[in-house]
């Protein structure tokens, strides 16, 4: 029995030291760690992560998943698709998401970190934090349950005041030496022409009714000339205020497949009914506009824009390379 537990002890802490040094020495996801993956199921260390002095916590972790799933700190977050009832099965379903926000909380730290030991960037200035705390104390006054206690109140600005001050130091400087040249920009631009054509469109009117008796008695009478007139005083979807105008698309545009058939009539031109799960449609071509391609000087400010968020998206990345290197993850120590 006495070597079983040497034999697991010694595997234990074989393992534990091999994650650090792949932390340490290589660019691996963290969130794919076993051991990560293992304290997030119930391990009794609270600490499940320190970095440069810092610590990350279950609570942390717990935190963090209340703002994501409420959606209280990013708007783009506020309808969330609500998590399905798992029974007993719950922490298993979520253990994933919340490998994700460790991992996200495990980068953020980590390059604060890597910010507070760059010199030339003035921590202390109290104008870096105006913001944050700005926004901090709305959130606040918002009244949520989630902040309730001094301990999330300062959670929430740690978050927010780290998240800020990322902001800033990726704006001065990591992103300011980022460059792209009009030699670049020439290059992509003739190296994706098909980016930069616009494919043959149509523009149509329609009229659509939900009834199929009515639309055949305004197919009976509509008419190039009173098309417009019968699909503000008939139709039934939001466009007839503009006589049914609907903007030029082309052929596989997310638009009905039986809106194709407009490609091949005339201008001035109006369909059979066509039949679909929104009503009954009548159409008619209004016009027809050839393909073309956009010169360089059109397609420019769209080339540098791709190519720059590419370039800061590796100089991102670099940076991200830098603090693994530069800053001790480790584990909490494991006491028998």
């Amino acid at each position: 029995m006495r070597k079983f537990s040497f034999l697991m002890i010694f595997i234990f802490a074989f393992s534990l030291g091999a994650y650090c040094w792949r932390v340490l020495h290589t660019s691996h996801s963290i969130d794919r760690s076993a051991d990560l993956r293992r304290k997030l199921r119930g391990s009794p260390q609270k600490v499940l992560v320190e970095i440069g002095g810092s610590q990350i916590s279950k609570d942390d972790v717990a935190f963090e998943y209340e703002l994501l799933t409420k959606g209280l700190v990013d708007p783009e977050q506020q309808d969330m698709t609500p998590i399905p009832d798992f029974g007993d099965r719950l922490d298993e379903e979520l253990t994933p998401l919340k490998e994700t926000i460790l991992n996200s909380l495990v980068e953020r730290t980590m390059l604060y970190q890597l910010v507070k030991q760059d010199k030339s960037f003035n921590l202390s200035d109290s104008q870096r934090y105006v913001d944050c705390l700005k926004d901090w104390t709305a959130t606040i006054d918002a009244g949520e349950d989630l902040f309730s206690s001094r301990e999330n109140q300062d959670r929430l600005k740690a978050r927010l005041c780290e998240q800020s001050i990322l902001s800033q130091y990726l704006d001065e400087k990591v992103y300011s030496s980022v460059l792209v040249d009009e030699k670049s920009l020439l290059e992509y631009f003739k190296n994706n022409r098909d980016e930069f054509t616009v494919p043959a469109m149509v523009s149509i009117r329609q009229i659509v009714l939900a009834d199929e008796r009515q639309a055949r008695k305004i197919r009976a009478r509509v008419n190039r000339s009173n098309f417009k007139i019968l699909a503000r005083n008939h139709s039934i979807t939001p466009e007839a205020d503009d006589g049914g105008l609907l903007p030029p698309f082309p052929i596989g545009y997310g638009m009905p497949r039986f809106f194709e058939v407009a490609f091949s009539m005339r201008p001035g031109q109006i369909s059979n009914i066509l039949k679909s799960t929104y009503g009954f449609h009548i159409i008619m071509l209004e016009k027809k506009i050839k393909p073309r391609e956009f010169s360089f000087a059109e397609a420019a400010p769209r080339v540098k824009k791709k190519l720059v968020e590419r370039e800061k998206e590796r100089a991102y990345q670099k940076w991200v390379d830098l603090a693994l290197h530069s800053i001790k993850v480790s584990t909490p120590k494991v006491f028998w």
